[in-house]
């Protein structure tokens, strides 16, 4: 990836279970997701001149912020995201998340971060082949306790099996982190 010019629009879990903390993702796992992805947004921004975006989800999901280089921006966007509400609706995030990828002509890719659930809104499956039908690839995170534990874990498999997104489980922070170079070939 190092060498074409890329967008890449994080999707973050704002939902209520966020705001526990679980093994090393503390204060919470939300804080950690916010830390991390500030690091790695940081990285893509100056090292790889990556425009990004970010969509926040619970039982809703809002685009945040649109497409941009300016890293104070990205930062101070972050900064305030905040453990929202109840439910879990990250199909509607990625299908958020694509539209805001929609008019570029460089290389488009989510990440996806959440704890694992899906009790709201567009089936995970749809929106995941609604960014992959508009060529955009997907990363999607799932981070603490067991990978067994993770409530859309037959979705995401079969998704990741057909080569529609990329998932893999990150039971801790720094497991996060090393997955996080990895989405996208960073």
């Amino acid at each position: 990836m190092s060498g074409s010019l890329y967008d890449v629009v994080y999707v973050i879990d704002a939902s209520l279970s966020m705001g526990k903390g679980v093994g090393d993702f503390r204060p919470s796992k939300l804080k950690a997701v916010v830390e991390t992805v500030a690091n790695d947004a940081s990285y893509r921004v100056k090292s790889l001149q990556a425009r990004v975006g970010l969509v926040a989800f619970y039982g809703l999901a809002f685009p945040i912020l649109p497409l941009t280089g300016n890293l104070e921006l990205v930062i101070r966007s972050l900064s305030l995201l905040e453990n929202t509400g109840e439910g879990s609706a990250p199909g509607d995030a990625l299908i958020e998340a694509a539209k805001l990828l929609r008019g570029s002509i460089r290389k488009k890719s989510i990440i996806l971060i959440t704890d694992g659930d899906l009790n709201m809104g567009a089936p995970i499956e749809l929106a995941a082949l609604y960014a992959y039908n508009n060529n955009v690839e997907t990363c999607i995170i799932t981070i603490g306790g067991s990978k067994d534990r993770v409530k859309i874990r037959n979705q995401l498999d079969f998704l990741s099996s057909a080569g529609i997104i990329h998932w893999v489980h990150a039971p801790s922070r720094g497991e996060m982190i090393r997955t996080l170079k990895q989405c996208l070939g960073a």
